[in-house]
């Protein structure tokens, strides 16, 4: 699961598995003693935002990130694959990001980039840096070494920033797990 806090409150991110139909994304908002489901409860899959758990069929999503930004709207980000319908992926694991606004999920692109159709994103976290989100990303290919990229959400596009993977240990080390941090500033 994910936690961030803000003005409003509270709000938690997790993965849903319902009967094996797929696995959702899901984000839910503190409302006094409770917690009320954002978006009316709408997973954040790519497939269709706004489809309920049975329409979520074939669609994986996993490691939910969350954040907020200066407006206090959610921000959440999320590694997701797509089934072949015969039990095996097939799509890679990409990493996508939405906002939350006027009680909808909106899409930042279509999903991160990626260095290749092959390379897989295998690992990510999310921040919010002068007002937008700000993506880490470890990418690879199944029997490769993943890079550390940064991702910045500017004028409508997801922009890498710096000219290449941020691995200290060149050929020699991958990347997982990365961390992000930001005091708005500087990250």
């Amino acid at each position: 699961p994910a936690l961030v806090g803000g003005r409003e409150g509270l709000a938690i991110g997790w993965q849903h598995h319902p009967d094996s139909l797929g696995i959702g994304v899901y984000i839910a908002q503190q409302a006094g003693d409770n917690w009320q489901p954002a978006a009316g409860g709408a997973a954040l899959n790519v497939g269709n935002p706004n489809a309920s758990y049975s329409e979520q069929a074939g669609s994986f999503g996993q490691h939910v990130a969350l954040s907020r930004d200066p407006q206090n709207r959610l921000v959440a980000a999320w590694q997701e694959q797509k089934s072949n319908g015969k039990g095996a992926p097939a799509t890679r694991e990409r990493v996508h990001v939405r906002r939350l606004e006027n009680g909808h999920w909106a899409e930042l692109a279509k999903e991160l980039p990626a260095a290749s159709t092959a390379s897989r994103h295998l690992g990510h976290a999310l921040a919010i840096h002068d007002g937008e989100p700000v993506v880490a990303l470890c990418e690879g290919t199944d029997g490769g070494r993943a890079s550390l990229l940064v991702y910045a959400w500017k004028a409508g596009q997801w922009q890498k920033l710096g000219d290449g993977p941020l691995n200290m240990l060149g050929s020699d080390g991958g990347a997982l797990k990365p961390a992000l941090a930001s005091e708005g500033t500087s990250i």
